[in-house]
Order: C-alpha cells, then sequence, then structure tokens
C-alpha cells in the first residue's frame, strides 16, 4: 500500500517539478535545462528547509542535553542535509519497490541459519527504507528478513498482528532457529504490542532505533489511528502494553540527541533495557548510519542475560 502512495508521491512531485520548470523558463525566456535546473534547486532546498524546521523544532521542545553529547553548529547543518538525502532517497526511491530493496517475499532458504534477523520499519514506511541495512547485514553473512506493516494508517495493534503473522512465517521455515527483532521508530512499539498480544517465542532479542518508548510530541501533527496512538501523554501510549518486554527478552534501545521526530529524545530509552546513545544523526539517518549498524551488531552478539 505504501508503494503505491510512494508512487503517486513522486509522480505528484515530478508533475510539479515539471510545471516550475516550464514556468520559470517561459518567464524568463531561459533554455529549458536552466528552468529544470532552477526547479530542481527549489525543491531540494524546500526539503532542507522542512527538515530544519522540524529539527528546530524538536530541539526546542527538548531539555538540556547531556555535555558529552553536544554539537556544533556545522555539524548540525550537516545532519539536516543528510537527513533531508536519506528521506528524498527512501520516499522517492527504495520505498517504491519494498520487494527490491527488502526482503518481504517468501522464507525459501534451504540452509538452515544461525538465526534470522527481521527487521521492522516504522511510521509511514515500508520494508525498503532498510535497503542499508539489509546491506550491511548480508554482507557479513546474516540472513535478513523484512515485514512491511499493514494497513498504513492502522493501529499499532492492527501492525502488531501484521508483524506476528510474519514472525510465525519464519518459525514455520526454521524452527528451533533464534529470530532476532532490530525495529526502527514506531517498530519497537508494534514490537512490544506483539509481544503483548501474541507473545514473542522464538525471539531472543530485540533492538530499537529511534523508537518512542513514551511518545513523542512531534506525532500530533501524524496522521492516522498509529500517529494519535504515539502522541506523548496519550492514554495509549502512557498504558503502553508490553512494559515487560525488557524481563523476557534482551532489549537494547539506541537514540540520538539530535533525533528530529522523537522529543524528548531520551524516550527512545526504556527502563531496564540496555542503552546506547549517539548525537549528530537524525531520526531516518539511523538507517544509514555505518556506526549505528555496527552498535546494532554489536548488541546482537552480546551473550544473552541470564534471568
Amino acid at each position: 500500500m505504501l508503494a503505491r502512495i510512494a508512487r503517486l508521491w513522486l509522480l505528484a512531485e515530478l508533475a510539479l517539478l515539471a510545471a516550475l520548470a516550464i514556468v520559470l523558463a517561459h518567464w524568463h525566456a531561459w533554455h529549458w535545462r536552466h528552468g529544470v535546473l532552477l526547479a530542481v534547486a527549489l525543491f531540494a532546498g524546500w526539503r532542507v528547509v522542512g527538515n530544519a524546521l522540524v529539527y528546530a523544532m524538536a530541539c526546542r521542545r527538548d531539555g538540556p542535553r547531556p555535555a558529552a553529547h553536544r554539537v556544533g553548529l556545522a555539524r548540525r547543518i550537516a545532519l539536516i542535509l543528510r537527513e533531508a538525502w536519506v528521506f528524498s532517497a527512501v520516499y522517492l526511491w527504495y520505498q517504491l519497490r519494498p520487494r527490491v530493496y527488502g526482503r518481504d517475499g517468501p522464507v525459501e532458504d534451504r540452509a538452515r541459519p544461525a538465526r534470522v534477523v527481521l527487521l521492522v520499519h516504522g511510521y509511514f514506511c515500508n520494508a525498503g527504507v532498510w535497503a542499508w541495512f539489509i546491506r550491511w547485514f548480508e554482507a557479513v553473512g546474516e540472513t535478513v528478513r523484512t515485514v512491511s506493516l499493514e494497513p498504513v494508517f492502522g493501529s499499532i495493534e492492527d501492525n502488531a498482528t501484521c508483524l506476528h503473522a510474519r514472525l510465525e512465517e519464519i518459525r514455520s521455515a526454521h524452527p528451533g532457529v533464534p529470530i532476532d527483532l532490530v525495529c526502527h521508530s514506531m517498530g519497537g512499539l508494534v514490537a512490544r504490542a506483539c509481544f503483548a498480544t501474541h507473545g514473542l517465542a522464538g525471539v531472543t532479542k530485540v533492538v530499537t532505533l529511534g523508537t518512542p518508548h513514551h511518545g513523542t510530541d512531534i506525532a500530533r501533527i501524524a496522521l492516522g489511528i498509529d500517529g494519535r496512538q504515539m502522541v506523548a501523554g496519550n492514554p495509549w501510549i502512557a498504558a503502553m502494553p508490553g512494559a515487560g518486554i525488557v524481563d523476557a527478552i534482551d532489549v537494547t534501545t539506541i537514540l540520538t540527541h539530535d533525533d528530529n521526530l522523537v522529543t524528548p529524545r531520551i524516550s527512545g530509552a526504556l527502563a531496564g533495557a540496555r542503552r546506547i546513545e549517539f548525537a549528530g544523526i537524525g531520526h531516518l539517518s539511523l538507517l544509514a548510519s555505518r556506526p549505528v549498524f555496527e552498535a546494532v551488531r554489536d548488541a546482537l552478539s552480546v551473550p544473552l542475560r541470564e534471568r
């Protein structure tokens, strides 16, 4: 479903881009190439400005950051530019073809893997958002699977049912093989809801990236039931199911003190779970950061805690 929305989005942007290029070229009697170049520059600038405004709003709503995670102006500008680039790559390319850039297909491995790493995306995304992580994981020999959560604007409980179905498919294909979950943003809440309703038998470790475990103020502008459920102070998030997940499964939370979509940023932490903190990385850029990937690999390599 999201792939279809992304294609319509892309067509709408291309139509607007073409119209703007024609208008600019006509008004200024330019060659059409000059009109296209300026139109592209304006669209790119709009994305950068949009990310800068959201980041500024997030910083304003967040509390004082630890001294160890303060970054200078140059690094903040760099993270805004990178977030704009990652956003464009994800929504105008990778998420158009989740079956190509994700690993949503049937589980058909003939060999028995040592483990399966299941990647769970966040709000208004699909499996294509994991393109970088999939490339890195598969380069080191991991068996990677993804899930595209449906419905796009449904409840987190609906998404949890979708996740449960994918887990059942993997367990059926690889009985007894441990499964590790890596969840970005809302995906961590989906995993917790799945744990509360269906259990997570076979899952040994969960790593969350930028998950608003205690809600986020930015979700006030989000669409859909799932968007409303993530609002900080919402009754659903206050009574969030799956709080006992840290007592049953090894959980690591990874957060960034420059998250532009999770405020306050400490919402990315969960009591009783390991915590890894970054700075100078935006929310979507967590998925395109080699240091973050290495932290995830390290978290998945830590021996299981004794219960």
